[in-house]
């Protein structure tokens, strides 16, 4: 068969001139709650996995047998939100855009609130005060944690960016070495600003090229570090958005993106869009919950795998980097 010349393709790879057939899925998780989002990370003891349940968050005891159930117990049980996490030096942040994100340094027994979290200075020279806040998202960007759509004591602002102050991250062990979110301070780097409302709101973030990329549906925006009260500044950089938490993840200097309406690759300046129309309607008249979308790159293949839920049972798109071709499969 020619080049170019598949029509189509399901459960099967393009890799080095071959057609390999993917592995079914194998079951990671037994004996507890089903899980709805895994993180793998390093802490001091080495490699380590924890994933979200609904309502509860589990890590991997070190001995690969067993879940150890690391809710923090002020919590209890978690509400159903949209998970996502990532490594902060040698402990793992959670959050579920309903409550306060949650951290799980490396060799305690649970989760805690994220220190320092929602503490801002009312009146100056008193001591900052806590408020009530939670986010959509929460991405690391450098020394800097980045907060999107940020909602203050029950209000919301769904263009929000609330900026943490810098920290030294290599080896976060506890409460005192995690930085401030005080941006009313100025003896601090925190900060808050917005996209501006004309853009809508914001949907997800994530560091390209030591930039970061705030996206709206419609649109994405460079955050840049300017200093002096603001610290933060942004602007419109692409016209091109997200369709979802989680439509994007980076590899090789690129951002692979889900958009409302095509699927595209960008390098912060440049969008190339990387599915022709077939797969477009394919890919967007299955795709059954927008908010259900998680991307990952996996290396070894230099593969992108874009997990959804279709209208036929939980599937995924495979976009190969190395060859550029597209692909369907069936994760259930």
């Amino acid at each position: 068969i020619p080049l170019g010349g598949w029509e189509s393709a399901r459960n099967v790879r393009f890799h080095n001139n071959y057609i390999e057939r993917i592995r079914e899925p194998a079951q990671l998780i037994a004996t507890v709650q089903p899980g709805e989002w895994l993180q793998l990370y390093e802490d001091t003891n080495g490699p380590r996995q924890a994933y979200a349940s609904q309502g509860k968050l589990y890590r991997r005891t070190l001995d690969g047998l067993a879940w150890d159930d690391v809710t923090n117990p002020a919590v209890g049980t978690h509400s159903d939100g949209e998970w996502q996490s990532f490594q902060y030096g040698t402990s793992v942040v959670f959050n579920n855009g309903i409550e306060p994100p949650q951290i799980l340094y490396s060799n305690a027994a649970t989760f805690v609130e994220l220190p320092n979290w929602g503490l801002v200075t009312q009146v100056e020279g008193e001591a900052p005060v806590q408020l009530a806040v939670t986010c959509r998202s929460i991405r690391l960007f450098g020394v800097y944690m980045v907060a999107m759509d940020v909602t203050i004591d029950g209000v919301r602002s769904q263009n929000g960016v609330w900026t943490s102050d810098p920290a030294i991250i290599d080896n976060v062990t506890q409460d005192s070495e995690m930085p401030s979110w005080d941006y009313a301070s100025p003896a601090t780097r925190s900060s808050l600003n917005y996209i501006g409302v004309e853009y809508g709101a914001i949907v997800d973030g994530l560091e390209l090229n030591n930039n970061f990329f705030i996206n709206t549906r419609e649109s994405a925006h460079v955050l840049q570090l300017v200093g002096g009260q603001f610290t933060f500044a942004n602007r419109k950089a692409l016209p091109y958005g997200l369709v979802s938490l989680g439509a994007v993840v980076s590899y090789n200097n690129f951002h692979f993106c889900i958009g409302p309406s095509t699927i595209f690759i960008h390098d912060g300046s440049t969008v190339r869009e990387i599915a022709d129309a077939r797969v477009n309607r394919q890919f967007y008249t299955n795709l059954q919950e927008l908010g259900n979308i998680r991307c990952t790159e996996n290396q070894e293949y230099k593969e992108i795998h874009a997990l959804f839920d279709s209208v036929v049972g939980r599937g995924y798109l495979i976009y190969n980097y190395a060859d550029d071709n597209l692909s369907f499969g069936d994760a259930t």
